[in-house]
């Protein structure tokens, strides 16, 4: 009891330390307790019909309250655009998870996935401290069984390990991702070149940085002895589009998996309807999740459809490696470009510029001078390809490291002269401006 209420204080004062105010640390106190006196008056019910259909107002109403607090602006999204924390409190960073992280508790209770657990239990798995900003959201049974189990000890293999992932992230979010924002040119509307360009290097932007945060609370909590999901796992080297999202961002894929696609499914009842319409619905849903704005459900809608078209059609071809890894690659960078540009009218000249051979033959023709300007062409100045030649290398060295290791991801990075390399790079490359969460709103 004493550790596991050590935990609930510490992971409440970081919070609060983070949001730089300490009225975080009540309103989380007084949020959870209301929770879960909901939570614990709706398990009171013994029909099984009034359980679920509380589950359902109280997702309902959660989701309504997103909703309004995204279009208020009190939520951060996931814009692409530089992050801070000054005008964006940790605590709302925080409450797209939180929001997720209760409805599935709430689930899992009220149709008897797992007993009810003790208001403790409860406050430890929504305010853990590694994982309270940006998940990863664990499956309730397996996180609370740790949390029940949790003491403070010491392990000098398990610190070991874990700071060998905190080193790696550190290296991803503070030294490679801000960096490379410099080469994302969102003001540009009809060069293609520079358009997929900036597409590709925000592609690279957004994965160290959502994949560094992630490693860090990663490797905090195994400091700690919790094994929280590794959200992030090679997902650049995946073989086709159902692979890449079962290693990007882990954790939320499979919670919408779990409590928004097979419940949908098991009440379908036209199998074949479903396997069609409602992965392309649960895409939108996680689209809008991200952000209300008309090109997240552009972005939505493509991947859907996309990915709908693979497991229907694509899957059924033997492509080559290279093949896949191309057709990945295009997937990724027109979805990036849906992402970038919140204005409907720019995008629409962006996408037109894409696709116009006569942009693409005039910007060949205007290469030179153009790589020259942007310092990508012989003679360039070592300072301005520096950053997006690391990060390709880092996807190689991905490549080799899951080649040799497969069952032990970034495994090449995080041991021998591989760990030395990353913490010599944090020396030379960090800086005193740090970058905030890529998603929280200015």
């Amino acid at each position: 009891m004493l550790h596991r209420v050590t935990l609930l204080l510490v992971s409440l004062s970081l919070i609060g330390l983070l949001a730089g105010t300490v009225w975080v640390v009540p309103f989380l106190l007084v949020s959870a307790c209301s929770a879960y006196a909901i939570l614990f008056f709706c398990n009171k019910f013994r029909n099984d019909k009034p359980r679920l259909w509380s589950a359902y107002v109280f997702s309902a109403l959660c989701t309504a309250a997103f909703v309004t607090a995204q279009y208020q602006g009190l939520i951060g999204t996931l814009n692409g655009d530089t992050g801070s924390l000054i005008n964006q409190s940790a605590l709302t960073l925080g409450l797209p998870f939180y929001m997720l992280q209760v409805i599935g508790l709430y689930f899992d209770v009220l149709v008897k996935r797992i007993q009810l657990p003790s208001l403790l239990s409860f406050q430890n798995l929504i305010v853990y401290f590694p994982k309270f900003l940006s998940g990863p959201l664990e499956e309730n049974k397996p996180f609370l069984e740790q949390l029940e189990r949790f003491r403070f000890n010491y392990d000098a293999k398990r610190i070991d390990d874990g700071f060998s992932w905190v080193v790696l992230g550190v290296l991803f979010k503070f030294c490679l991702s801000g960096p490379l924002d410099r080469y994302v040119f969102r003001d540009e509307l009809y060069d293609p070149l520079i358009i997929m360009i900036s597409a590709t290097m925000l592609e690279f932007r957004l994965y160290f940085d959502l994949a560094g945060y992630s490693f860090i609370v990663y490797g905090i909590s195994r400091m700690m002895g919790v094994e929280l999901t590794l959200n992030f796992n090679h997902p650049f080297l995946s073989k086709n589009v159902r692979d890449f999202w079962k290693n990007w961002h882990i954790s939320l894929g499979r919670w919408f998996h779990n409590y928004l696609y097979v419940p949908l499914r098991q009440k379908t009842p036209n199998k074949a309807h479903a396997h069609l319409v409602l992965p392309l619905f649960v895409f939108l849903i996680s689209a809008m999740w991200h952000g209300i704005t008309f090109n997240f459900l552009l972005w939505g809608t493509f991947h859907g459809l996309v990915f709908v078209l693979f497991i229907t059609f694509l899957h059924r071809f033997d492509w080559p490696r290279w093949a896949g890894l191309i057709g990945l690659w295009c997937f990724l960078i027109f979805g990036r470009l849906l992402f970038m540009e919140s204005d409907a009218d720019l995008m629409i000249q962006k996408l037109a510029s894409v696709f116009s051979a006569d942009r693409w033959v005039e910007s060949i023709k205007n290469s030179p001078q153009l790589l020259h300007d942007l310092g990508l062409a012989a003679g360039f100045r070592l300072g301005m390809v520096f950053y997006p030649i690391v990060a390709m290398s880092f996807v190689f060295l991905e490549y080799k490291s899951k080649k040799n290791y497969p069952d032990n991801p970034y495994y090449l990075f995080r041991t021998g002269w591989g760990f030395l390399g990353c913490l010599i790079l944090i020396m030379a490359l960090i800086s005193s401006d740090l970058q905030g969460f890529i998603y929280a709103r200015q």
